[in-house]
């Protein structure tokens, strides 16, 4: 399994060094095996390797948060609680052994629902992050 490659300063300086002598942000990426994005969060820190790692754990602290509280829950008791980090959460009811089919078709109706709207999220943060993308490499290009 390859090992995966992790920013240090001495990889700043590179980029930097790099970057100082024109060379494009995603040939910077792809030469010293990094996404754009890690490329630029260097230039956003100066390439200084303090700054990065500040904005970086930031970052992730961020996105951590944001899993935990938008997310789907299901207890001991078959209860399946979904939440969607305005404190906001709602249950869809407890799944037990020997409820009508009604019922359970119900349930399974609201879960299926949550889910979809779930999906429908992380499909808008997708395209939301490839336009940020594209944006970018369209600065990049310039």
């Amino acid at each position: 399994m390859a090992r995966k490659k992790r920013v240090t300063s001495d990889v700043l300086s590179s980029m930097q060094m790099l970057h100082t002598q024109g060379v494009k942000v995603s040939m910077i990426a792809k030469v010293l095996g990094f996404s754009n994005w890690t490329v630029y969060q260097g230039l956003n820190a100066d390439w200084d390797f303090d700054t990065y790692r500040t904005r970086q754990r930031a970052h992730f602290d961020k996105q951590a948060k944001q899993v935990k509280s938008n997310g789907v829950t299901l207890d001991n008791s078959g209860t399946v609680t979904f939440s969607n980090g305005d404190g906001d959460t709602s249950t869809a009811g407890t799944l037990t052994v020997g409820a009508s089919s009604d019922m359970l078709n119900r349930q399974l109706g609201v879960l299926a629902d949550k889910l979809t709207s779930i999906a429908g999220g992380i499909v808008e943060m997708n395209r939301n992050l490839g336009q940020l993308v594209s944006l970018f490499e369209h600065i990049d290009d310039e």
